[in-house]
């Protein structure tokens, strides 16, 4: 038997997946990022305007006399001109800044008469304009490697003109329980018989941690039908064996597993609830064994 600290160093000692994968954007939500992100470009490529308003030189705002309206700036269609002194264009949120010009009067601010625009509210200063790269420089490194991927991210690497991401494979966690009692939700249960519950909870758990979870089912108290699902679970990262671990003549999962060729590397930890989990290697492939009280599995699930 062990403390909780050594089990803790075991477990942490396993190694992270270090495979890797490329996936669209709209896949890699919950995912590891395996590479840095770096910009490829810069956002906004030129200075666009904040605000719906009018563009001008700010020292033409500062005067008390009237702009020549000389045209559009629509978002998407920069204006094909230079702005001189006593000019204006009228600009939207998004529209790339005329050149000439370094300030935008909100539209509010202004009585504008065919042509002519007059600014009815003292500007104070220059403002209203995004410059170029107030977002992010091309080469600049927007995510780093290990980093958990949420929503927001997916916008940072689009406008960063990255249509995917690489990130490390899921680890595939197999869920096993086993006992000859347990029924699944929803049956008639006779004498003797419970619902078996954990590997709900733990199922989710699994993926909201980030990693597949494979679920192998309801084994028997035959160390037969264990081994059998056991093998013909492809090739997980982790087994998650629930109940089956103490002493009782019909707790076979340790025996299992060692007879598949897992090593134990512990098989008792002195913690209440928890007692029972277990831990076990072949090769690169790991067993965490938990009791299978549902309290006590959940609680060394989220311990270990």
């Amino acid at each position: 038997m062990i403390t909780r600290q050594e089990a803790l160093a075991h477990i942490g000692s396993v190694p992270a997946i270090q495979e890797t994968e490329t996936l669209p954007l709209e896949e890699c939500v919950g995912r590891i990022l395996a590479e840095d992100v770096a910009a490829r470009l810069t956002h906004p490529p030129a200075a666009m305007s904040a605000m719906d308003g009018y563009a001008v030189r700010f020292a033409e705002a500062l005067s008390n006399g009237p702009l020549a309206l000389i045209g559009e700036a629509a978002a998407g269609t920069p204006f094909d001109g230079i702005v001189a002194p006593g000019q204006c264009v009228r600009v939207f949120t998004g529209s790339v800044i005329p050149r000439g010009c370094d300030h935008v009067i909100i539209q509010e601010d202004v009585r504008r008469q065919d042509t002519t625009v007059w600014i009815n509210v003292p500007q104070v200063s220059p403002r209203n304009i995004r410059q170029a790269g107030v977002d992010f420089h091309a080469g600049q490194v927007l995510l780093e490697a290990g980093t958990r991927i949420r929503p927001a991210h997916l916008s940072i690497c689009a406008a960063a003109n990255h249509a995917s991401m690489i990130v490390y494979r899921r680890p595939r966690v197999a869920l096993l329980t086993n006992g000859d009692e347990l029924k699944p939700p929803g049956s008639d249960l006779q004498p003797g018989q419970i619902i078996s519950s954990n590997e709900y909870a733990l199922k989710a758990l699994i993926r909201d941690w980030g990693a597949e979870a494979i679920n192998l089912g309801t084994a028997r108290d035959d160390p037969s039908d264990i081994r059998r699902r056991v093998e013909d679970a492809g090739n997980p990262d982790v087994f998650v064996p629930i109940g089956g671990a103490s002493v009782g003549d019909h707790d076979h999962m340790k025996d299992v597993f060692g007879h598949l060729g897992f090593d134990p590397i512990f098989t008792k930890i002195a913690i209440k609830p928890g007692k029972p989990t277990w831990h076990s290697r072949r090769d690169h492939q790991y067993v965490l064994g938990l009791p299978g009280n549902p309290a006590s599995a959940l609680v060394c699930a989220h311990l270990f």
